[in-house]
């Protein structure tokens, strides 16, 4: 039998495909909305985040430049410390250069003023001494002549001792005695130096117990006339220096008697207490004279 549809039931089922159509259409529509709500979310952090990273990548460069500054600076200031310690180097290398200098300027100041003192002590010795020798006659035998620029005042061993003696003449002493006034003042900063010399004759008969040679005879008249002046005329013993040269340096040829004479003398010297020896040693005796 056949099933008859009403128009009711027609439209009925008509309104019902429609309202399943419309739902699945409208959810349809929420599902594609939600996607493209999703995808639009996604695209939108994929924007963020490829942001963030080119953020990233321009910090991480800014950070290395900053890094490669940084470094550059370091090396900049060490170089500069490096040459802030060379220049403060330099500077005391200068300031020591300065004070040796200046060292050395006082020290030639002062040896020149030593120098200006001895000249003008020379001067003063020159001039007394040779007031002293004018006014004692030593039968023309005391002379002052010059070793080098040192004024040296020689005397014959012929106006001093008597033949064969060892004992001054009293033309000697009263020499020695005059001399020893003048003298007095320069020996505050100088000592007085007395040398002995001989011919080149050996010492013979008994002589040569007591002088076995030369040495020892010019050294022992040296040592006479010093133990004059100490003990008879008041200079001190600490200053008065004998030495013996025997028949060493000699003024004139030993070849003949004359010549012999003129070697056998006493040479006088004045010396600054803190200046070299004038003239190089000889062999020979050294005495320092003490008072008695």
């Amino acid at each position: 039998m056949a099933t008859v549809t009403t128009p009711a039931a027609r439209a009925k089922r008509i309104v019902k495909a429609q309202g399943s159509n419309i739902f699945w259409g409208t959810l349809s529509i929420f599902f594609a909305a939600a996607a493209c709500y999703f995808f639009w979310q996604n695209w939108e952090n994929e924007q963020a985040a490829r942001t963030y990273r080119d953020q990233e990548s321009n910090l991480l460069l800014e950070q290395a430049q900053l890094r490669a500054q940084v470094e550059k600076l370091q090396g900049n200031v060490a170089q500069v410390d490096l040459l802030l310690k060379g220049r403060d180097e330099k500077m005391r290398e200068q300031a020591d250069s300065i004070a040796a200098i200046a060292a050395r300027a006082a020290m030639l100041d002062e040896e020149m003023r030593r120098v200006n003192d001895a000249r003008l002590s020379r001067e003063q010795m020159e001039a007394r001494v040779q007031q002293a020798i004018q006014g004692v006659q030593l039968m023309g035998t005391a002379a002052l002549v010059k070793r080098g620029k040192q004024p040296v005042l020689r005397i014959s061993n012929s106006a001093l001792f008597a033949p064969a003696s060892m004992e001054l003449t009293q033309d000697a002493k009263d020499f020695f005695r005059r001399l020893a006034k003048t003298l007095d003042p320069l020996l505050a900063n100088h000592e007085l130096r007395i040398e002995g010399f001989t011919d080149s004759d050996p010492i013979t008969g008994s002589m040569k117990e007591k002088y076995p040679s030369n040495f020892e005879l010019s050294s022992a008249r040296a040592a006479v006339v010093a133990r004059f002046l100490s003990d008879e005329c008041g200079i001190s013993g600490e200053r008065i220096t004998i030495i013996g040269r025997g028949s060493t340096h000699p003024v004139k040829p030993n070849t003949t008697s004359e010549g012999k004479a003129e070697n056998r003398r006493i040479e006088m010297l004045l010396n600054p207490v803190d200046a070299v020896t004038a003239s190089p040693a000889a062999p020979g005796s050294r005495l320092t004279v003490p008072r008695r």
